[in-house]
């Protein structure tokens, strides 16, 4: 079984294969067939990411990629309520005409994007940069998910595939917390988050369990609003992590 997955900057094209098999005999023997794929048009939104202080303002590039002329294209950031408001558009491509953002309810904003007369938008261009305020509050990860999508071919072709990438906006409130994740050699990361010029005290522990002791790993100045910190490699006991304030 042959199985493959077109990129979106394939969409619109259409692509000969040729598949070779040979097998183990001597002289070996080897035959091949050839076949034709054709890839539908495709357009992908993709949102980027931001962190920003409770109570401050922030923005996260759109991005498209689209393999036709487009006129219009619309869509939604579907968010968490009660950390993001007040969002508005900025363009920053020559082919847009207007852009305009609509917050529907507290966790929904919708997107609209038109192209100059004569133009179109194709290809892998910047959309612009879609900015909000965070509220006062508590510390959060805020995925941004791309939602509700539709768009205008130049030439009234349907759209075979849309596709939305998310993005996120953590917000650091009072509260500072903490992200695991394993690097490319399988390496143990965690990046802190917390506001800047406040020391936060790592401390480890193997076992929730009740009357659980916690030992101090390392102590933390931020000079950001997040820190990455190595950790070494995997190991097979468990390891509960927490960051706190001395």
């Amino acid at each position: 079984m042959f199985c493959g997955l077109p990129a979106c900057e394939q969409g619109g094209s259409t692509n000969q294969i040729t598949i070779w098999a040979t097998d183990s005999s001597s002289p070996p023997k080897s035959n091949s067939v050839t076949f034709t794929v054709t890839v539908g048009d495709c357009v992908q939104v993709s949102v980027g990411s931001n962190m920003v202080q409770a109570g401050q303002s922030a923005c996260v590039p759109a991005n498209l990629v689209t393999s036709v002329g487009l006129t219009n294209l619309n869509f939604s950031l579907a968010y968490t309520g009660g950390f993001l408001t007040n969002w508005n558009v900025t363009p920053s491509n020559s082919g847009i005409a207007s852009a305009t953002a609509q917050t529907v309810d507290p966790s929904h904003t919708q997107f609209n994007f038109a192209a100059r007369n004569g133009r179109s938008l194709q290809g892998a261009i910047v959309l612009g940069s879609l900015c909000l305020d965070t509220l006062p509050g508590a510390s959060a990860f805020v995925p941004l998910m791309v939602t509700n999508m539709g768009a205008a071919a130049l030439n009234n072709s349907p759209i075979a595939t849309l596709i939305g990438q998310q993005g996120r906006v953590v917000v650091v409130g009072p509260q500072s917390f903490l992200e695991a994740m394993l690097d490319t050699n399988s390496g143990r990361t965690l990046t802190l988050y917390g506001n800047p010029r406040v020391t936060y005290d790592l401390l480890s522990t193997t076992n929730l369990g009740v009357g659980s002791s916690w030992s101090t790993m390392s102590s933390v100045i931020l000079t950001e609003l997040f820190q990455t910190i190595g950790l070494g490699s995997m190991t097979n006991q468990a390891q509960f992590i927490k960051a706190v304030q001395p």
